[in-house]
């Protein structure tokens, strides 16, 4: 049987974060300090290379998922 790693990964920070907001299901886009903080982090930590990429169709999390797969910042 062919193992697996599965990473879970939390979408970055958006405006309603960053003023404390509860946002559930509402859909909204990551911070500009949200994007530098998941590029920042990609380059101090060790993420493995993957085969697939899984998210919530939210755009926080789309917005994520698309940062981490990318090789430089944009």
């Amino acid at each position: 049987m062919k193992g697996y790693t599965i990473y879970l990964i939390r979408h970055g920070i958006t405006e309603a974060n960053l003023e404390g907001k509860y946002i559930g299901l509402t859909d909204s886009y990551l911070s500009p300090v949200g994007i530098e903080e998941i590029f920042d982090k990609k380059e101090k930590l060790y993420y493995p290379p993957v085969q697939k990429i899984y998210c919530s169709p939210l755009k926080r999390c789309i917005q994520t998922a698309a940062c981490l797969s990318r090789r430089a910042a944009p």
